[in-house]
């Protein structure tokens, strides 16, 4: 409802009006609403390039026939049966980081000057999940005429007593293991003096390995927005990639209804993490988990905004 009303407005007189369309995994909730684009009449011609990984791109030289789910996986289908631009940039293959994790190399380039960095998955990440793919794709509704699962819901607001940010903050973390999310498209964003990181679901250790090699002899890689992986989840933000990434503004994506996302020791993490300037965390949804945080950025030098407040502009470049 939302999105197809966007896409349709854009107007240009290029070939395309957008030049990459981004699948970053095959989780419900990040490819759900990306299949009626794709099995549109119209849209998917609005796009120079659809990035998404495969089962085959899970088997090393298996071309574009495998399907799994008994061949009922309807992403794939759309672009091969529609002869859609798929991983074009990439020669068709996987979008994977390179040797020992290092980021892709050559950055890719897109039309309009910006330059594009794949962080995650490594190869050995996207490999595993292999043999999950059929579970996962089903659980994704990505059989024909299977719906998606329905996660059981998790509760609301954690009760942590007294609420200290730094106590929060500094709660022991466990990275997350799913595979599905270990597979996940990040992307490292670049545009004159700005820097975009779009984290998808993807595990803290990977981004940090592949930035490690992008920011070589640098303590950190400073960068105007960062979307926290897994929608704020406490598995995939860690105070580490926090410390290493500073942002000006980090983004939190979810209405937190199935899983009750943003967990708190993740945006606690952000709110504390040591800055000189102003910051902020955006939620694109107001509700009682992130009215939360209304208040409780400001000893930081970190305001809080939801949904489309009036008065966000976008961040200052960093240096």
């Amino acid at each position: 409802k939302r999105i197809l009303p966007l896409l349709s407005s854009v107007k240009t007189n290029r070939e395309h009006a957008f030049e990459a369309l981004v699948v970053t995994h095959i989780d419900a909730d990040h490819i759900g609403g990306v299949l009626p684009i794709l099995e549109h009449p119209e849209l998917p011609k609005l796009f120079g390039d659809i990035w998404f990984n495969g089962r085959n791109h899970l088997i090393k030289g298996s071309g574009l026939s495998p399907f799994g789910a008994k061949q009922g996986e309807r992403l794939s289908r759309a672009l091969i049966d529609r002869r859609l631009p798929w991983n074009k940039a990439f020669d068709g293959e996987a979008i994977v980081t390179g040797k020992n994790n290092a980021p892709l190399v050559p950055r890719q380039s897109l039309p309009g000057g910006l330059k594009c960095t794949i962080l995650s998955p490594s190869p050995a990440q996207l490999g595993r999940l292999l043999p999950k793919w059929d579970k996962e794709v089903r659980e994704a509704g990505l059989v024909k005429g299977e719906a998606a699962a329905k996660p059981k819901k998790i509760p609301g607001l954690q009760g942590f007593g007294a609420i200290n940010l730094q106590t929060l903050a500094n709660r022991a973390f466990t990275e997350d293991r799913a595979e599905a999310n270990g597979s996940s498209i990040a992307m490292l964003l670049e545009y004159k003096k700005h820097r975009v990181l779009l984290g998808a679901d993807a595990y803290p250790s990977v981004l940090l390995n592949a930035i490690e090699h992008i920011a070589t002899g640098e303590a950190k890689l400073p960068v105007s927005v960062f979307k926290l992986p897994h929608h704020s989840s406490r598995a995939n933000v860690s105070k580490e990639l926090i410390a290493k990434v500073p942002a000006v503004a980090y983004i939190v994506s979810t209405n937190g209804n199935q899983f009750a996302h943003p967990d708190q020791e993740a945006v606690a993490r952000a709110i504390t993490a040591e800055a000189t300037y102003p910051r902020m965390v955006a939620f694109n949804y107001d509700n009682k988990l992130t009215r939360f945080w209304e208040t409780r950025g400001g000893a930081h030098k970190c305001d809080v905004y939801y949904g489309n407040a009036a008065g966000i502009k976008l961040p200052m470049a960093v240096d």
